[in-house]
Order: structure tokens, then sequence, then C-alpha cells
């Protein structure tokens, strides 16, 4: 069986220092109709609530997934970008077709 969604260290510690500061023991990752290419990955930080699959982070955090990103998602590894000024999260997505050059927006195959 193919794994949902994996994710480095490096990242999660970057959610959990997110979660942290927001208060809330979750973050949803979603798909939101946006940008020049089709669609744009959000990552909500909420309090916990039902999801199709949920993966554990650490020290009680979690990331949620609910089942219309599921298809989108499935095998992706999500990795800690970081340059001189700036870190983000990023999804190395088999699913993606392609991206816009800012890299904030996706497509699908």
């Amino acid at each position: 069986m193919m794994t949902i969604l994996s994710i480095t260290a490096e990242a999660k510690q970057f959610l959990i220092k997110m979660l942290e500061t927001k208060g809330l023991p979750a973050v949803e990752l979603k798909l939101e109709p946006q940008g020049c290419n089709g669609y744009k990955y959000i990552w909500q930080p909420v309090a916990l609530t039902e999801a199709e699959h949920t993966i554990e982070l650490d020290q009680g955090y979690s990331l949620i997934l609910q089942r219309p990103v599921i298809p989108y998602v499935l095998g992706s590894e999500v990795i800690l970008e970081k340059d001189n000024f700036n870190k983000r999260l990023i999804l190395n997505n088999p699913n993606a077709a392609g991206s816009c050059g800012c890299g904030e927006s996706v497509n699908f195959k």
C-alpha cells in the first residue's frame, strides 16, 4: 500500500513550531482553486477535527487530510525549503503535472 504522505523531520519541526505559536493541535493540508496554474496548497492550523487521514507529527500535534485532497497528494513528500531569508513547505508531488514559476500554484495529471 502506498504511503499517502510522508514528511521530513525538518518539515515536521517547522509545522510543530507553527502550531505551538497558534496554540492549535493540528494543521490541515487543503487544496484551493487559486493562482495561475490551478490550485494552491493551504496549510490551515485547526482545532483537531474528524479527518479521513491523520498523520502524527510529534508532541501531540497532527497533520490532517480530508477525503477530497487525498488523491491529489498520494505518494507526496513534504519538505522544508530554505534560502537565506525564508523557509516554506514544499510538496514533492508525483501527481503534479506542472507548477507556476514562483511555485505557489500547481495543476495535476
